[in-house]
């Protein structure tokens, strides 16, 4: 089996709380690599993609040192392109929350598919997690990690969800919906 690689990385100069995020976020995604970006050009991360085989180049923005937006890109054919962007209403770091297990190194991660109305959603953080989409509840211990995902009026609560000890282990990303 190929193990697609994604490197998680900040925008420029990220603040304490947008870096802890990306460690967070890189610790619940299997084969995730976190890259501390510096001066690098998307370039330079194209080359360091290509460097260990990633598939998936995630940049983390923020706004007022919060992390605000994950900008997910493809690598296909030694190129960089865009695949989409969430935009967050904000995140709960897992080091605030309370009753939490750890993950790790995860090998396996499946997108719960429960409404209808999230297709759309969950295909793309199926696709941005390299993930697979879980339809059958029975077989959610196959995996290290679930992606849960909760709607709320105007945003999608996306929970990392350990399913051994039903627990969180990762950062709660509070997804606006487009």
């Amino acid at each position: 089996m190929v193990k697609r690689k994604i490197i998680v990385t900040t925008s420029h100069r990220p603040s304490p709380r947008t870096r802890t995020f990306a460690k967070e976020l890189s610790s619940v995604l299997p084969f995730t690599i976190k890259l501390n970006r510096g001066k690098k050009t998307l370039t330079d991360l194209l080359i360091d993609a290509l460097t260990i085989n990633a598939n998936r180049l995630i940049v983390i923005h923020e706004k007022k040192g919060n992390p605000s937006a994950l900008k997910v890109y493809v690598i296909e054919d030694k190129k960089l392109k865009e695949y989409t962007t969430f935009k967050l209403a904000g995140v709960a770091l897992w080091r605030e929350l309370t009753n939490v297990s750890r993950v790790y190194n995860p090998e396996s991660i499946a997108v719960e598919f429960l409404e209808e109305e999230l297709a759309k959603l969950v295909e793309e953080i199926t696709f941005s997690f390299n993930a697979k989409i879980l339809y059958d509840e029975n077989l959610k211990k196959e995996f290290d990690v679930i992606v849960s995902l909760k709607p709320r009026n105007n945003i999608v609560l996306l929970l990392f969800i350990n399913p051994s000890v039903n627990k969180i282990v990762g950062p709660i990303l509070k997804i606006k919906r487009s």
